[in-house]
Parts: structure tokens; C-alpha cells; sequence
């Protein structure tokens, strides 16, 4: 019994910590932002939904000019390239009834467990943002969002989530200077 505690409680704790966006962002400490004003597209990993690959570009445009970046056609001070993935599976959910009655072959009644088994299907989204130093082609900054986004998710609920992630991947961009502490 103590074994099925244990992974209901394993299982309930993916389902939690699952279920909001997971942001992560990395750059280059040796990069110098402070003198990046343009930027360009680079071709990455489109979305599966082309609406969905616009509205990941057009969050991205929207928080990089927040920032004071100009979006050019050719030679820029960034490449920005961006790779949209999502995955499919499925959570298995157990529930503890508790013990419930049975009345036996003689009439008895007894106890027994009542478990609930359910299998849920999901799908995953993962936006990669990278921003490349065109002069060295090197990555000197990356996000990276993960998020559930159920089974057949609404268009509009994965917008809304692609500008929840855009924005906390950019909250603390430009990254300090070199040399500087960091906030």
C-alpha cells in the first residue's frame, strides 16, 4: 500500500509542476549587448500551424523592440532564430477511493480498495528562441518555454501562452554587460 502512495504521489507531482510554462534563458557571459540595436530572421523550426509560427514571430518582434531592437531585412546586429516543436503523450491518473463495501459470496460484507485508473492524453509545446552573433555565428543567447498545452489545444490559449513565455524570456533582456553583477 505504501507503494501506491508513493507513486500517486509521484504522479500527482508531475501533473502539478507540469502544469504552467517552464521558461529557461542562457546567454553568453562574454557578449557585449549594449551595442546590438538590428536584428534579423533566420529560418529555424517553423511551428506545425503557420498562425502559430506568425504569432511566435510577432511576440518575439514585439519584445525585442520593446528593447529597443530595430527589425531589418540583411545584415543586422543579431540573428534571431527560433525552433517550435510540439510532442504528444499521455499521463496515467490514479485515484484512491478509500475502501468500500462488498457484500461476499455468504452474505458478508467486506472491505475492499477502490482505485481509479484514467489515462489522459496531452500535447507539449517547446519554443527555442536563439539569438546568434552574425560576425562569428556563435549562440549568445538562448529561451527556451515548455509548456502543456492539452489535447487539441485552442489557437487562441496557445497565443495568449506564447506571449506569456515570450515575455518572461525577454523580462531580463539585454543581459548585463561583461564584467557587470548581475540583478
Amino acid at each position: 500500500m505504501k507503494f501506491m502512495k508513493w507513486i500517486l504521489y509521484l504522479v500527482s507531482f508531475a501533473v502539478v509542476t507540469s502544469a504552467s510554462a517552464k521558461v529557461f534563458v542562457d546567454h553568453d557571459r562574454t557578449a557585449d549587448f549594449r551595442a546590438r540595436r538590428t536584428y534579423a530572421w533566420m529560418k529555424g523550426t517553423e511551428a506545425p500551424n503557420t498562425l502559430v509560427e506568425k504569432r511566435i514571430r510577432a511576440a518575439v518582434d514585439d519584445q525585442l523592440r520593446a528593447k529597443g531592437l530595430t527589425r531589418v531585412e540583411g545584415e543586422a546586429d543579431l540573428h534571431v532564430i527560433t525552433h517550435a516543436t510540439t510532442t504528444t503523450g499521455s499521463r496515467l491518473d490514479v485515484t484512491n477511493y478509500g475502501y468500500g463495501g462488498y457484500v461476499g459470496w455468504e452474505g458478508f460484507t467486506t472491505w475492499t480498495p477502490g482505485t481509479g485508473v484514467q489515462v489522459r492524453d496531452y500535447t507539449t509545446g517547446t519554443l527555442v528562441v536563439d539569438l546568434v552573433d552574425p560576425a562569428s555565428n556563435k549562440l549568445i543567447w538562448r529561451g527556451v518555454a515548455t509548456e502543456a498545452l492539452g489535447i487539441n489545444p485552442n489557437p487562441e490559449k496557445v497565443s495568449k501562452k506564447v506571449l506569456k513565455v515570450t515575455r518572461s524570456m525577454f523580462r531580463d533582456f539585454p543581459p548585463p554587460p561583461p564584467g557587470a553583477t548581475s540583478k
